[in-house]
């Protein structure tokens, strides 16, 4: 099994509202259909999988959520601490 953390910048939210929080949820689960767990914290997601190469996957739900929230918010910039 495989546990990854993502997380936001210091100081920020993944999500503001269950809009937003569903959305993540999706491009987690759409990419993750076999995830054992997964949690979602205002400023931090925790997945565990037992898929064996699950970066490539997570990466692209994380850029996918990124484009979606940043043009739902009118807004630019990092969703996800680069930095984990």
């Amino acid at each position: 099994m495989f546990q990854l953390v993502a997380r936001a910048p210091e100081g920020r939210l993944l999500f503001r509202t269950q809009v937003e929080a569903r959305v993540l949820w999706t491009c987690i689960t759409e990419r993750f259909p076999e995830a054992l767990t997964l949690i979602l914290m205002p400023n931090h997601l925790h997945l565990d999988t037992p898929h064996p190469d699950p970066d490539d996957r997570l990466a692209d739900a994380m850029r996918a959520y990124a484009r979606w929230r940043n043009h739902h918010r009118h807004e630019s910039g990092e969703v996800w601490d680069v930095h984990p």
